[in-house]
Order: structure tokens, then C-alpha cells, then sequence
């Protein structure tokens, strides 16, 4: 995946999510041709107040605790459109110890069922669960 020059950021309203989880699916078609939500870069949880549910997904948050946390240097920077930073994982660099997912305030790096981490990389600018997700919950914002 060629990575572009990114001017957007995957924005959440977890209120009109309804927890069908096109995302999920979308997400692990998109980068495995399966449909698995455990594979899935994007993962959408049941919240304790009925019919309510988390969306967790990369923020890109200050100071990156994942890069950080790397024993390996495995998380590169990516500059966005604005000068912005993204993460990514490098999975031939990462030796899967899961300190990246330890830190992360976000729950939003995820171990795949094969015992690989993922974090979100926007579909390389093209955001896949935005354009699936049926309710809007997943919407776009202009990186200011």
C-alpha cells in the first residue's frame, strides 16, 4: 500500500453507532480478503449501557506512547497532509511483545488472531469503514 499524503483524520460519534460492524468487516476485507472482525484495525465493542457501543480506532495521540514503548523502533512516523504525524507498525520490524498495545490510552492497537499488532492505517488516505458505515458514525475531518 503506497502511503499518500494524508489531509484527513477518521473523526467517531459513537452515539449513531449501532454495532453492526461493517467496519470491522470492511476493514479486514480491505487488508486480508476475509471477512473476520478480529482481523479488523478498527474494532467496535458492546458499551455496559444497553444499545451502546465503542468505537476504538488510532487518534495519532501526542506524544506517541506506542513509538515510545517500542523496544524495536518498529512504529514509524508518517507526516500527514498538515504536517500532522500518523503511526504505523512496521510487522517485519515488530517482534509482537505487545508494549505498544499496553500503553496505547486508546485500546487501539490490536492483536490480530495471528498474533500480529495492527493499528489503523486509514486505508492509505481512501478510509474504507467511512465510506461503508451505514449510520455516519464514522465520519471524516479536515486535519487542522
Amino acid at each position: 500500500m503506497a502511503k499518500r499524503d494524508i489531509k484527513m483524520y477518521l473523526a467517531v460519534e459513537e452515539s449513531k453507532c449501532t454495532g453492526c460492524r461493517v467496519c470491522e468487516l470492511t476493514c479486514s476485507v480491505e487488508h486480508y480478503k476475509v471477512y473476520n472482525p478480529k482481523r479488523s484495525r478498527i474494532q467496535v465493542r458492546r458499551d455496559n449501557t444497553p444499545g451502546s457501543y465503542n468505537i476504538f480506532v488510532c487518534n495519532s495521540c501526542d506524544g506517541y506512547p506506542c513509538k515510545e514503548a517500542c523496544p524495536k523502533d518498529a512504529i514509524e512516523l508518517i507526516k500527514t497532509g498538515n504536517g500532522n504525524m500518523k503511526a504505523f507498525i512496521d510487522k517485519d520490524a515488530c517482534t509482537n511483545c505487545g508494549l505498544c498495545a499496553k500503553v496505547c490510552p486508546y485500546n487501539a492497537v490490536i492483536r490480530d488472531p495471528l498474533k500480529n499488532f495492527l493499528v489503523c492505517d486509514m486505508c492509505g488516505g481512501d478510509f474504507k469503514c467511512v465510506e461503508e458505515c451505514p449510520t455516519g458514525a464514522l465520519f471524516l475531518k479536515e486535519i487542522s
